[in-house]
């Protein structure tokens, strides 16, 4: 999914908290958030408000945000009230970064069909953030024999090291 695609789905499904969030879908959705906050907080301090345009895109993302992230903790199999132990300082913020970066279920789970399946069935796993892997090879990882593009350095389902 790329980074236009991600704000797409994200305001797209703006307070839709069931299905599924690929990685990309949600990173491309978490740098948006954090460019968008510097840039209205810049032009803020430019104008002489005091925060407006800042709070002012926070409020607009946060549902569609909050729905993001829920549907990411989904795709790992995870429930969304599982957001909350966010609050317990240090550790369940590293446990959520830890959910946030695994891979997702392969195939369906509880919450609904993998988001990195096309509509045919077939797997297509994302490569990174906006690559395609198009006109590529195909690889196979040795450690689990998964299915990975040429130009990925880790598998996409193990994360065992393509050599």
């Amino acid at each position: 999914m790329s980074f236009t695609e991600a704000i797409g789905s994200g305001f797209g499904k703006y307070v839709d908290f069931s299905g599924r969030s690929s990685r990309s879908e949600f990173w491309w959705w978490t740098l948006f958030a954090i460019i968008g906050s510097v840039v209205f907080s810049v032009l803020d301090a430019l104008i002489g408000t005091v925060s407006i345009l800042y709070l002012l895109f926070a409020l607009a993302i946060f549902l569609p945000g909050l729905a993001v992230t829920v549907r990411r903790l989904h795709d790992v199999d995870r429930s969304g009230w599982w957001y909350f132990i966010g609050f317990i300082p240090i550790i369940g913020t590293i446990v959520l970064l830890v959910w946030w970066v695994r891979a997702g279920d392969d195939g369906e789970n509880r919450f609904g069909a993998n988001p990195l399946e096309a509509s045919t069935g077939a797997p297509s796993r994302s490569l990174g953030f906006g690559e395609s892997g198009s006109g590529s090879s195909v690889r196979y990882c040795s450690n689990c024999g998964a299915e990975n593009g040429a130009r990925g350095l880790y598998c996409a389902s193990c994360g065992a090291a393509m050599g």
